[in-house]
C-alpha cells in the first residue's frame, strides 16, 4: 500500500490491514500477480513493491534513513518482490537478483518505510558495514521546475515494505510475535514522522 506522506500514516488502520494480510500470507492466500517471477515449488508470494532498485547502506543509514537515503544511483527502475523463502530485484518476471531468506538473520524496513535492509547477520556498531537494501524510486514530489530542485525529491512510502520484514520473520516462525509487536511499531513510525514535519 503507497503512502501519500509518512505523517500521513494512520497506525490503527495500517495495523489492521497487515494483520489481515499476515493471516491470509501465513494460509497461503495472496495472490501471485501476473507479471511476476514464477515461483519455485512449496514457494508462496508475499508482496511486490515497484518501481524499486537496490542501495548498499552503512548501519547509521539503515537506522536513521532520509528521504533521500541511497541517492539517486538510477537503478530504480526494478520491481522489489518477497516470497516465503526469497528476495527479489526483478524485472517484470525475470529475475536480477535473489536472496534466499534462509540465508539472512533478519529483513529490516527502514522506520521512513522507504526499502528493507537485508541482513546476513546482525550489524555491530563497532563496524561501519554496508547492507543491500532494496529502496522505492526516487520521485520528485512537485511539478514544472520543482523536479530539478533536490530537496524536492523523495522516496515514495510503502507500508508494503513491512511486508518484506513478516515473510521473513514467517520464514523463522516468528510471525505472530511481529504481528503482535505491529500496533507498536506503527504508532513509533507514525509519531516519529509527525514531530519531523
Amino acid at each position: 500500500m503507497l503512502v501519500m506522506r509518512l505523517s500521513d500514516l494512520d497506525p490503527e488502520r495500517a495495523g489492521a490491514e497487515l494483520a489481515a494480510w499476515a493471516t491470509a500470507f501465513a494460509r497461503g492466500q495472496i495472490r501471485h500477480p501476473l507479471l511476476a517471477p514464477a515461483l519455485e515449488s512449496g514457494e508462496r508470494w508475499a508482496a511486490r513493491i515497484s518501481p524499486a532498485g537496490k542501495h548498499a547502506l552503512s548501519q547509521g543509514d539503515v537506522r536513521e534513513p532520509t528521504v533521500i537515503t541511497g541517492g539517486g544511483s538510477g537503478d530504480d527502475h526494478f520491481q522489489a518482490a518477497v516470497t516465503s523463502t526469497r528476495v527479489l530485484l526483478c524485472a517484470g518476471k525475470r529475475v536480477v537478483q535473489a536472496w534466499p531468506i534462509s540465508e539472512l538473520h533478519d529483513i529490516r524496513a527502514l522506520d521512513n518505510l522507504t526499502g528493507a535492509a537485508l541482513l546476513p547477520y546482525e550489524p555491530n556498531p563497532d563496524y561501519d558495514d554496508r547492507f543491500d537494501t532494496l529502496m522505492s524510486a526516487l520521485a520528485p514530489s512537485g511539478g514544472g521546475l520543482a523536479q530539478l530542485v533536490p530537496h524536492q525529491l523523495h522516496r515514495a512510502v510503502h507500508l508494503d515494505w513491512l511486508k518484506f520484514e513478516a515473510a521473513c520473520a514467517a520464514h523463522q516462525d516468528r510471525l505472530g510475535a511481529w504481528t503482535a509487536a505491529l500496533p507498536r511499531r506503527l504508532a513509533t513510525i507514525a509519531a516519529t514522522a509527525r514531530q519531523g514535519v
